[in-house]
């Protein structure tokens, strides 16, 4: 006996069909565009329940999330698109940076 497994069958614009297994939904939610995910960090400036879900329904998982917004932070667009909640994170991170050292160094 075997176990079947429901596939997405997602018609992309070109006539092709997704073949995946049906959790695969990188196609379903496109990659986040700078100003959504820095709309989404500044609607959301802390880390709640309510953060949580706007995260998930990007598509994307929390860690890829913050990897996402690390890389923002270098990024010039990402500055002069929103600079006020780019200079926010990279306090946010220097503080945290730095309570780091300060536990390692005792």
């Amino acid at each position: 006996m075997t176990a079947e497994i429901a596939l997405c069958a997602h018609r992309f614009e070109d006539g092709r069909y997704c073949m995946h297994p049906l959790k695969h939904t990188s196609h379903h939610h496109p990659k986040p565009t700078v100003v959504e995910l820095l709309a989404l960090e500044q609607k959301h400036p802390a880390r709640t329940p309510a953060k949580q879900t706007a995260i998930a329904a990007t598509g994307y998982s929390v860690i890829r999330y913050y990897q996402a917004i690390n890389q923002l932070l270098t990024d010039p667009e990402a500055f002069s698109i929103d600079p006020h909640t780019i200079t926010r994170i990279r306090q946010y991170r220097d503080e945290r940076t730095a309570a780091r050292r300060t536990r390692t160094t005792r």
